[in-house]
């Protein structure tokens, strides 16, 4: 091989290892230290907007990575964590997977659900109270599906949010509001097992978990329809509006530059 031919050779493949090292590069940054998603509805209006890109940070929370042998060679969906500087407080926007809490019935899939953006209204340990009663609104069905409670989305409560370390007295009352929640986590625990709740007298729950609601208030599906987020669902949280373009605009396409690069609260 002659020595123009040989540089050539070399260059291809410095260039070839660039791109590659540049993929990698975008990869490992997505899976650990940031990622971007859209938001589809209005539920965090005003602060977000559908059509919105967002930019949610993992450093903060400590990032969530799939683990790869587990994908590859069992077929099987499962992460591992890793510590993070910190952890939700109230009023952070987090982004995170919909806990699939499955029927009264109890099942549950360890597949975690499509991704959500909320606001953090109670941290672990809290009681969750929301009293907006001034409003004429009827009764409706709402977590933990307990009839006799006659909530609704705006007097709701007071509900006790789980933390890692509590423990609870599997009173009948207790089952109605905690059961799902208690199947769930067994689902998806690290070597988690078939619970059988009926034989168990008390239960230390394995996480901490969070109550979200949405900015619209009167039009968002969060915890107080469907339950609490766990920590084993959440990816990360909301520090930018990226870019935004308007769907429901009669032009093709309207750009909402005012929301470009915008720090949100």
């Amino acid at each position: 091989m002659n020595a123009g031919r040989k540089m050539v050779c070399i260059k291809r493949f410095a260039e070839a290892l660039s791109v590659l090292l540049l993929f990698a590069g975008i990869i490992l940054s997505r899976l650990y230290l940031f990622d971007i998603y859209k938001v589809p509805s209005y539920s965090m209006e005003p602060t977000l907007m559908a059509g919105d890109y967002i930019l949610v940070t993992k450093s903060e929370y400590g990032p969530r990575v799939i683990s790869l042998s587990k994908l590859l060679f069992k077929r099987e969906l499962a992460y591992k964590w890793h510590r993070g500087s910190g952890q939700p407080h109230i009023n952070d926007l987090i982004v995170f997977n919909h806990p699939l809490y499955g029927s009264e019935q109890g099942d549950v899939s360890s597949t975690f659900g499509h991704v959500m953006v909320k606001r953090v209204a109670c941290l672990p340990g809290d009681s969750v109270r929301i009293n907006r009663s001034g409003m004429d609104r009827a009764y409706s069905d709402v977590f933990p599906f307990d009839t006799a409670l006659h909530w609704r989305v705006d007097n709701y409560g007071p509900l006790y949010v789980p933390q890692k370390d509590d423990t609870l007295d599997l009173t009948a009352q207790n089952l109605r509001h905690y059961g799902s929640v208690i199947r769930l986590e067994n689902s998806v625990r690290p070597g988690g097992y078939s619970l059988s709740i009926d034989q168990q007298v008390r239960y230390v729950f394995t996480f901490d978990y969070y109550f979200v609601t949405g900015d619209n208030f009167y039009s968002s599906s969060d915890s107080r329809h469907w339950g609490f987020v766990p920590e084993t669902h959440i990816i990360g949280k909301v520090t930018r509006v990226l870019f935004s373009r308007d769907q429901s605009s009669l032009q093709k396409s309207r750009i909402r530059w005012e929301r470009i690069m915008k720090k949100v609260k």
